[in-house]
């Protein structure tokens, strides 16, 4: 925990450049009692598998794994937008970054999660959530260029979770085990 907040601090009063950041150098001093996952679409690793820069994603992951050890953990996640005002090119990009996961993770021996990025607590709030988005943008709900997410972005719940992931149970399984990991 102490680590976390020395981290956090840190990101907010020296690293800050547009938003809070962290970098390797801060983590290989902060990084005792630190859990860590591969993050979103917008983390390192996905991103670089996205732009097809698979020999610096393993390097990344090689990275992480050889720092947090069996702290560290591949994410998974499926956002599949289900209404027409959502973000609808998330979940494609997700279907081809967890597929390499899954091969990082048997290759690596580093466990899979799987997560739902949660950015508002209800599914009712999704509308809310989308209003807020365009706020903090400058953008107008109806303009064509703004920020759309999936609207799956809620706390789900672990039926609906199990659902989603029911043909990976080993990803359901070691999210538990981060759980049980936390003091």
């Amino acid at each position: 925990y102490h680590n976390l907040i020395k981290l956090v601090s840190r990101a907010w009063t020296e690293g800050h450049y547009m938003r809070p950041r962290t970098d390797r150098n801060e983590l290989e001093k902060y990084h005792e009692g630190l859990i860590v996952c591969s993050a979103c679409l917008g983390g390192e690793i996905p991103k670089k598998i996205i732009q097809g820069q698979l020999i610096e994603a393993e390097e990344a992951i090689q990275w992480y794994k050889d720092l947090f050890g069996d702290d560290y953990y591949l994410e998974l996640q499926r956002h599949e937008a289900t209404v027409s005002n959502a973000n609808h090119e998330a979940y494609p990009l997700q279907t081809i970054v967890n597929k390499q996961l899954v091969e990082y993770a048997q290759k690596y021996a580093i466990k899979l999660i799987c997560t739902n990025d949660v950015h508002f607590v209800n599914e009712e709030h999704a509308e809310a959530h989308d209003r807020l988005i365009c706020l903090s943008t400058g953008k107008d709900l109806d303009d064509p260029t703004r920020m759309l997410y999936t609207k799956q972005e809620w706390m789900k719940t672990c039926e609906e979770m199990n659902t989603i992931f029911a043909d990976i149970p080993e990803a359901l399984s070691n999210t538990l085990e981060i759980c049980d990991k936390v003091e």
